[in-house]
Order: C-alpha cells, then sequence, then structure tokens
C-alpha cells in the first residue's frame, strides 16, 4: 500500500497534444493527454478544441468526447468551440495519473482535422503551479522540468562553506550522486565549479536558514562550468559572481568552447542568476534540452556588459535546440531577455520581462529556420528606445522563422513602442498593439495573422510568489527584483556595493536528520507512515519513483 508521504512531485503534462485525423475519416479514438504526480482530490483544468484543416476553428458539425481517469468522467468539446473543463480526482489515495481518451464521430470531414488539448492548471495540490508551462510541438524539452536527474542512492553532504578541501561543495561534486547542504551562506569561489557530470542532482533547498549560494573571489571566472552535462538539475541555488575581480567572461553558468562540450537535459529550477561580468547564462554548441524553470535572471552590473541570456551562439552547425525558460522573471538587464540564435526549436513561456534596458527578446536566424516559441509573457516597465520592439526579429541571412505567439503582452509607457518589431524581414509588419481579446497569433516567415489556437493560461503575473530560491525564505536581493518591477527603475545595478551588497544567508537548525543513510526526519516519516528501518532511497513509490525523492520535494515546498 503506498506511503501516504508529503509533498510528492510537482504535477507534469504532455500537454498541449495536438492529433491529426485525416480526410475522408469521420470516427476515431486515441489516447493522448497524460497529466501526471496528482494527489488525490486535487483538480485538473483542461481544454479541448476542434481545428479543422486552415489551422483555424473547425466550422463542420461533430464533437470529441474526452474521458479521463478510467472512465469515470466524459467530457464534450463542441465544433469550432475552445471548450475549458475541470476534473477533480477522487479521495484516493495517490499520486494519480490521469490520461485522457477521446472518442470522436463527425459528418465526412472535408479535409483534415486536428484535436487539440491542453492542461491548463492545476490546483488543490500540494505544490501550487500557478499554471504549468505551455509549450509547441518540438519543444519536448518540458519534461525535463520535474526529470532531467534522479535522486540517488549516493547523497553526499556539504557541511561547510570552503572552496574546497572536506565537506567543501566542490569535494562532493561527480557522477551519479544527489548534493545536499547541511550548512547555509556564501561559498566563495576560487575557480569555476566543473557540474558537466552524468547523472548529477544538487537540491539548495536541503539548506538550513536562508539557504545557499555561489560568488566568485578575486580571479575572473564562471562560477559553473557546465559543458558535457548529461542529466544535471540544479535547484534553490544562488549564483552571484560579483564585481570583486577584474572583467572578463565571468558568467553565473557557462556552456561553450565546442560540440564536444555540449550539454543535454541540464534543468535550473528556482534559482537567481545575477551579477555576471558577461552575461548571466550562455547555452552554446549544440546544446539541447536545457530548461530555466520558476527562475530569477537579474541583475547585470552596469559597470561591465549587463547582458541577460545567450541561447544558440557558436556558429553555423553548433546551434542549440529544445532551450526554454519557463515561469520565471527576466528583470534589470541591458540586452538579451534572452536572445535566441540559430535554427533551434526555442520557447519562452509563463514569463515576467520587466524593468530592463535596451535590447528586449531578441531572435536571430542566420541559418535555416529557428522556430520559436513566446507564450504567456508580459512585457512590463522596459526602457528600449525607439525602433526596438519588446521581441526583435532579425532574419540575419536565415531562411525564414517559424514564430508561435500567443497571450503577450506589453506596458512600458513608451511611444511608438512595438510589440513585435522585424529587421531584415521585408514584408514583415511591426505591432504596437496585439489584439488582447484574442491574442493568439502564429508568424511563419513573413507571413502574419493565422491563428494557432493554443488555449491561453492566467496572467504571467502569478508566477511572482514563486520564482527565486527558497519563495519562502526569500532573501533581500531576490525580494528586490521581484519587487522593483513596477517601480520603473529600469536597468543594471552599478555594483555590488551601490546595490546593497550580497544578501545575509544566516545558518539555522539542519532540515535534515545526517545521522540516518536516507536524511529524512522523525517527523516526515511518522506523516508517511513509514517505519524507521524503512530506507527511502530504495523504497519506491507506486510509479517507481524513491520515497527520498518526496521527502526533498517537502523541504522545497517548506522553502
Amino acid at each position: 500500500m503506498p506511503l501516504a508521504c508529503p509533498g510528492i512531485s510537482e504535477p507534469t503534462s504532455n500537454c498541449p497534444t495536438v492529433i491529426d485525423c485525416q480526410a475522408s475519416q469521420d470516427s476515431f479514438s486515441f489516447n493522448g493527454g497524460v497529466v501526471d504526480n496528482l494527489e488525490c482530490g486535487a483538480t485538473v483544468r483542461f481544454s479541448l478544441r476542434l481545428i479543422d484543416c486552415n489551422g483555424d476553428r473547425a466550422s463542420s458539425s461533430g464533437n470529441v468526447e474526452a474521458t479521463a481517469d478510467s472512465g469515470l468522467v466524459s467530457y464534450v468539446s463542441s465544433a469550432g468551440v475552445v471548450d475549458i473543463y475541470d476534473y477533480t480526482l477522487p479521495s484516493t489515495a495517490g499520486p494519480h495519473s490521469v490520461v485522457f481518451t477521446w472518442g470522436n464521430s463527425f459528418d465526412p470531414f472535408l479535409c483534415s482535422k486536428k484535436i487539440a488539448f491542453n492542461c491548463l492548471d492545476v490546483t488543490g495540490h500540494g505544490f501550487p503551479t500557478l499554471g504549468l508551462p505551455r509549450i509547441a510541438p518540438g519543444a519536448d524539452c518540458y519534461g525535463l522540468i520535474n526529470t532531467s536527474a534522479p535522486t540517488h542512492a549516493d547523497i553526499r553532504i556539504v557541511t561547510n562553506l570552503n572552496d574546497s578541501g572536506t565537506g567543501s561543495l566542490r569535494a562532493q561534486l561527480g557522477a551519479n550522486r544527489t548534493i545536499v547542504f547541511d550548512v547555509a551562506g556564501w561559498i566563495t569561489t576560487a575557480s569555476e565549479l566543473f557540474v558537466g557530470y552524468a547523472s548529477l542532482t544538487i537540491l539548495g533547498q536541503t539548506a538550513p536558514g536562508m539557504g545557499v549560494g555561489l560568488r566568485c573571489g578575486t580571479g575572473a571566472h564562471n562560477l559553473l562550468n557546465a559543458g558535457n552535462a548529461n542529466e544535471v538539475r540544479i535547484e534553490h541555488m544562488r549564483l552571484a559572481p560579483g564585481d570583486s575581480g577584474p572583467d572578463g567572461n565571468v558568467d553565473p553558468f557557462r556552456i561553450e568552447n565546442s560540440n564536444a562540450n555540449a550539454a543535454f537535459k541540464l534543468l535550473f529550477k528556482h534559482c537567481h542568476l545575477y551579477w555576471g561580468r558577461d552575461q548571466l547564462g550562455s547555452i552554446y554548441y549544440s546544446s539541447r534540452d536545457v530548461v530555466l524553470d520558476r527562475c530569477i535572471l537579474g541583475p547585470t552590473l552596469d559597470s561591465m556588459n549587463s547582458r541577460g541570456l545567450i541561447v544558440g551562439g557558436g556558429g553555423a552547425g553548433t546551434y542549440c535546440d529544445r532551450v526554454a525558460v519557463t515561469r520565471s522573471l527576466i528583470t534589470r538587464c541591458n540586452q538579451r531577455l534572452p536572445v535566441f540564435q540559430g535554427d533551434g526549436n526555442y520557447t519562452l513561456s509563463g514569463s515576467v520581462v520587466a524593468a530592463n534596458e535596451s535590447e528586449g527578446t531578441t531572435l536571430q536566424c542566420p541559418s535555416n529556420i529557428q522556430q520559436t516559441n513566446i507564450f504567456d509573457v508580459r512585457y512590463l516597465n522596459n526602457l528600449h528606445g525607439l525602433s526596438r520592439g519588446e521581441i526583435m526579429i532579425w532574419l540575419n541571412g536565415g531562411t525564414g522563422f517559424e514564430i508561435y505567439l500567443d497571450n503577450c503582452s506589453s506596458d512600458n509607457g513608451e511611444v511608438n513602442r512595438d510589440l513585435v518589431h522585424a529587421i531584415n524581414i521585408p514584408g514583415f509588419a511591426t505591432y504596437q498593439q496585439y489584439d488582447v481579446s484574442d491574442p493568439q497569433g502564429y508568424y511563419r516567415s513573413s507571413q502574419v495573422g493565422v491563428p494557432h489556437n493554443v488555449p491561453r493560461i492566467s496572467d504571467p503575473m502569478t508566477i511572482l510568489p514563486l520564482v527565486g530560491p527558497t519563495p519562502n525564505r526569500r532573501d533581500a536581493q531576490s525580494l528586490r527584483m521581484v519587487n522593483s518591477i513596477n517601480s520603473g527603475n529600469q536597468g543594471s545595478d552599478v555594483s555590488v556595493a551601490a546595490a546593497g551588497g550580497y544578501p545575509g544567508l544566516g545558518n539555522g537548525p539542519s532540515r535534515m536528520d545526517i545521522t540516518r543513510a536516507d536524511l529524512t526526519t522523525a517527523q516526515w516519516r511518522l506523516d508517511c507512515g513509514m517505519p524507521d528501518s524503512d530506507d527511502a532511497r530504495t523504497l519506491l513509490d507506486a510509479r517507481g519513483v524513491p520515497y527520498i525523492e518526496h521527502f526533498f520535494h517537502k523541504l522545497c515546498l517548506d522553502s
């Protein structure tokens, strides 16, 4: 019988799911959308839509029926309508997986049709999701948001803030292991930390007190070198190089040098990246499946390069693919919000881009075709200057773009500000306003205005209570970034000292029982009904996930 453990994993979904139905097909059935990791009593909000062959809402008669959770409930989507439903799971022991199964009958099709399903939100769950991030076909990196690296039986504990030596973070790094912290505060690095291992998990939410962060010493170096990373997950960390040394390529993290150093399946979740001396992150050289979720990016340092995140740089044949920034805040940078380069599939979704200067979100295509998905993004109080847009599209020698743009808005008070501004694309119009009554758009090369039909989620501003490390123990700099987006104070910090210095990360009582091999506390085991003799590292739930993952997620909920 499953244990009743608090803090099961955050819900995941494979949404949106779009199924093609061929012309002359008058009936069909299929299994499609899946929402996983649900607790009993959780409510799933989802949408169904029938789309005709022109990509618009279907005009012919017919309906779609969706059956959830072994036939317990049925839903119908009428032709030409976006229907939104709520389904509440029964009060039986979780975790649950809900698979939506469709059956259909139509009048004879005049052309092919599509059925679009999207999970919009999950409520009543232990973790407040505030809208699952949306994707488009091809952007399948979203599975990494919860599964980029497992929790391992080999758990290493960081016990001090030293740069190196016994008990340090540097000494614990390696492959096939999970790293936790029994100390709070700032680790000052003498050289970059290499995290490009196979299957490595770093869980900053395990730190006591106010949490843990990394900053540079007097040398010019990146904080983290993620080259060759393969299934690496980094959560609840502060990465802030600062201005204590000479200028140089000093980023919170960087992946570059050659294709041989590409990263695969790399996740930063609930991290704060700021005070870089070049950029806040560099993702280069054929890296793929890289996600930044629920992060804060910014501020940069005005005396340095003041740039945000660059994705895809490296030259023809080396561009990245399936890179995403989801449910995050990008603020107080001067450019690259982010910049997507090359012919990959990139996504900015469910995020707030606020109080920045100079260039906005920039799409550059020097070769082939780039597919970029920008969903549910709020641009607020940015100061770009004339002849620039919140989203800059630059065809710099490439073939063209496929740009999915939906539920995006700009509100910054500048005159003649375009939401979308195109360069070097003949016939590609610029837009000062987007139709907020039905803000769905699909840009393909120089064509505009063809609906893509992806249902939107709630206001992106709802992500703010949960961005960054340890939101319930939010430090002064993370709090300053969240609070400053409405102040009109655009741009970078002049210096670390002028910005108030590094925030204090005070220590506190341990959040784990380090006398136990699985680190679980007596109270958590009592809440779960798990005997003291069981080991949470090897005891599996109904989905095959070790219960230690539930324990660490409970620490995330309490962060």
